[in-house]
């Protein structure tokens, strides 16, 4: 069995070639970009707080879950 990494994803292949399991998935950019503006919104729109905002929907996307 062979793993390799994407910039998102661990999978391993089977002996064959053929992709087996994903082993983790790491959330994409756009993903923490959609979540980032969800929770600028729900903070009211506040300006200068992008950097914190992107911390926290990387790491609830991370953790898989929403605060």
């Amino acid at each position: 069995m062979k793993t390799f990494t994407t910039e998102s994803k661990t999978a391993q292949t089977s002996g064959d070639g053929r992709y087996g399991q994903v082993v983790s998935l790491m959330p994409t950019h756009d993903e923490i970009a959609k979540r980032a503006y969800e929770i600028y919104i729900k903070k009211g729109r506040r300006q200068g707080q992008s950097e914190r905002d992107w911390q926290q929907a990387e790491n609830e996307l991370r953790n898989g879950r929403k605060a």
